[in-house]
């Protein structure tokens, strides 16, 4: 902050704290950089070391077929020279482990000699491709290779400086060498690739699910490759939240889910509407929720889709526990997909003849549930590595290192790909999958692969036996999951939601674009990839979203109402704001007020407009008395409005009026005994009494001060007047 006084600016004086840090500061990075911690590339401003990227290469070659790989190179200098070699062929999968990692390789069995990248370059885009000649005999093409077996070959590509022996890049991949076409297919291994269509859903800022324009990208990306591979059989995993979300994202209006809507070598796997934890959900008691997020998601992926899930298979994820899978089990699933890392290791007799066979796994009470394996090995290779097209050809190598493994036929595996693989990556793994044979090479051969559906995969796959007492019996492998995650007060969060979105939907009942909001956000609440503070915090957008709906019903304000009699209606007027029909019910209560046509009124309000309802009341007795009217939906449970009336009452009631004219008679009688006394009073005084005979005008005598004598006009006396004659 300055201070500014005229056009010059007064900075206030510097703690010497604060030079004397920053000299100390600076005197770390100078040695810093003269201990070389600092990286050369920040000190000179020197650009990163040299890389090479798969462009493309050929997936399978056939026994005289012809292997061709592009590269592009990253900080290649002028005058590079490349050159590639091929090593023997691997014959286990954690030989090609080693082969990967550039470790076992041996001696090259051919090599290409050294040339400059100029040369190698075939394309404006500085592309160079080496180009690799294969015979099942001696080779006639100029700097072909002989290989007599089928098998996988580990290949490097070198880059190095002009006149150096030090590579300053290089590439390692494989080549994929073809037996030679036989009348015995099914000795194939099948694959069923399951693709997850699913994206990274966050909480919004209202509280709503949302999907990141990146993450909304990728997922296009994924649909894109599966719909361009129509060739190619296999199963998808959708997650209709994540579809739902993308699909409302087009800013035209035009559905980006159009690549999988084909039914052409497509299984649809049902899911529930969010990805949850399903181990956590049945331990946490949330088996309905459970089963409504399933149902939800059908009905979703149907009003997608045009398509129908298949409810009879599932791929199992680590939070599908004993009791998960048996509840799997009672919505339809008969067979199951189980990734190779959750399943008990074979014994070394049975290992290599039963992983790709099918078996069976245990869901406690409610049996046995047949199964195949998901080679995590393979899926694995998918983000194994920051080149998607390499990820992809190394995936196709575990394939075939997987089939080269197995003897006899009928095996099969699925390869479940993982959510976070590059579309690249799968695009390159499909496209090999789309060309078993190698006819891309020139030389078809016998394929080592197969793509089928999962549901397919269940069909081609043999059951794998095991004998005990000398009966066979179908082997049962023992399956391990994740213990179930704590849901803390998620679960009774979810609860209440859910009582509160019934009523909504009974308030609005016909109308989905008004409450499908509020039910998608608590739907998406219970996503596995959510914290539970996340979960809250998206439950609290629903009951937000909720708020904002019956906010929209408005009855009036409070009021006084004042009958004349001991009987009337009270005005009540609801204006309904929605552009939707509602439906409410109108609860009554008093203390004073009786209500003829009952407390509970049950009203449809016209959508758009202000209704009013005449409410019948009796009162008990007069005065003034407050009327509590509460508006809630149709089913009672989500309180809409409420409103507090005072209804005055001028009118005397029955008893009120028998007090009234009880107190009038008994004044009446009062009044008329008072007049009979008042009378019979008067007539006790004398004719001759001063109070009746006065002198003075009017007849009034003035009062006496001394009694008159006794022969003043009336005789004495003898005796006491209280005593008889």
């Amino acid at each position: 902050m300055s201070l500014h006084r005229g056009h010059h600016a007064v900075r206030p004086p510097r703690s010497p704290f604060v030079a004397l840090g920053a000299l100390l500061a600076a005197l770390v990075v100078v040695a810093a950089a003269l201990a070389g911690t600092i990286p050369a590339a920040a000190q000179s401003g020197a650009t990163a070391a040299p890389t090479l990227a798969l462009v493309q290469q050929t997936a399978w070659v056939g026994p005289d077929g012809v292997f061709q790989i592009a590269l592009r190179g990253d900080g290649i200098p002028a005058g590079a020279e490349v050159r590639a070699e091929l090593y023997n062929r691997v014959r286990t999968r954690a030989a090609l482990d080693g082969a990967v990692a550039d470790q076992g390789l041996g001696s090259p069995i051919w090599s290409t000699p050294r040339r400059t990248v100029v040369e190698a370059t075939s394309a404006a885009d500085g592309t160079f491709v080496v180009t690799l000649p294969v015979s099942i005999g001696p080779p006639t093409a100029p700097d072909g290779v002989q290989l007599s077996n089928a098998g996988v070959y580990p290949l490097v590509v070198q880059v190095y400086p002009a006149g150096s022996r030090e590579p300053i890049a290089h590439l390692t991949t494989t080549l994929l060498r073809l037996g030679a076409p036989s009348s015995t297919p099914e000795a194939r291994l099948s694959v069923g690739v399951v693709v997850p269509l699913e994206g990274d859903v966050a909480v919004a800022d209202d509280g709503s699910p949302s999907l990141d324009e990146a993450s909304a990208a990728d997922l296009g990306a994924t649909i894109k490759v599966v719909g361009n591979r129509t060739d190619v059989p296999l199963t998808l995993a959708p997650s209709p939240e994540s579809l739902s979300l993308l699909n409302r994202s087009q800013p035209d209006g035009t559905s980006a889910l159009g690549g999988l809507q084909s039914k052409v070598s497509r299984q649809l796997l049902a899911a529930p509407y969010a990805p949850i934890d399903t181990g956590a959900w049945v331990a946490a008691g949330l088996g309905t929720e459970m089963d409504d997020q399933y149902a939800a998601g059908t009905g979703t992926l149907v009003g997608l889709l045009a398509a129908k899930p298949d409810t009879s298979t599932a791929v199992l994820d680590p939070t599908v526990s004993e009791a998960a899978l048996a509840r799997l089990k009672g919505l339809g699933a008969t067979s199951v997909v189980v990734p190779s890392g959750q399943l008990e290791a074979l014994s070394d007799r049975t290992r290599t003849t039963t992983f790709a066979d099918q078996f069976e796994i245990d869901a406690g009470d409610a049996g046995p549930v047949r199964a195949v394996v998901a080679d995590e090995g393979t899926a694995s290779r998918l983000v194994g590595t920051d080149d998607p097209v390499l990820a992809g050809h190394r995936a196709l190598a575990e394939l075939a290192m997987l089939q080269l493994s197995q003897t006899g036929s009928g095996h099969g595996v699925a390869v479940a790909v993982p959510g976070t693989a590059d579309p690249a990556a799968l695009s390159t793994l499909l496209a090999g999958l789309a060309d078993p044979t190698g006819a891309a090479s020139g030389s078809a051969g016998e394929a080592l692969v197969s793509p089928v559906t999962v549901a397919d995969l269940f069909t081609t796959t043999q059951v794998a036996t095991s004998t005990v007492n000398g009966r066979s019996s179908t082997l049962v492998r023992g399956y391990r999951s994740a213990p179930p995650s704590d849901l803390g007060r998620y679960p009774t969060a979810l609860r209440s939601a859910r009582t509160s979105l019934a009523g909504l939907l009974s308030l609005v009942p016909s109308a989905p674009t008004v409450t499908d909001p509020v039910t998608l956000t608590v739907l998406s609440s219970g996503s596995r990839d959510l914290s539970n503070d996340e979960k809250l915090a998206m439950l609290a957008g629903a009951s937000t979203q909720t708020s904002a709906i019956t906010g929209e019903i408005v009855v009036s304000p409070e009021q006084v109402v004042t009958l004349t009699s001991s009987s009337g209606r009270v005005p009540l007027n609801l204006e309904n704001r929605l552009p939707v029909p509602a439906r409410v019910r109108i609860v009554l209560s008093s203390a004073k007020l009786d209500f003829p046509e009952g407390s509970i009124i049950d009203q449809e309000l016209p959508a758009a407009q202000t209704t009013t309802i005449d409410l019948q009341v009796e009162t008990r007795a007069s005065g003034a008395f407050p009327l509590d009217v509460a508006i809630t939906s149709a089913d009672g449970n989500l309180p809409v409005a409420t409103s507090t009336y005072t209804v005055r009452s001028t009118a005397i009631s029955g008893v009120g009026l028998v007090l009234s004219i009880g107190a009038g008679l008994f004044l009446l009688v009062w009044w008329a005994r008072h007049f009979r006394t008042t009378r019979r009073a008067r007539k006790l005084v004398a004719s001759n009494h001063p109070a009746r005979s006065g002198t003075e005008p009017g007849g009034y005598a003035p009062p006496q001060t001394e009694p008159p004598a006794p022969d003043a006009g009336r005789p004495a006396l003898d005796t006491d007047p209280l005593e008889g004659p």
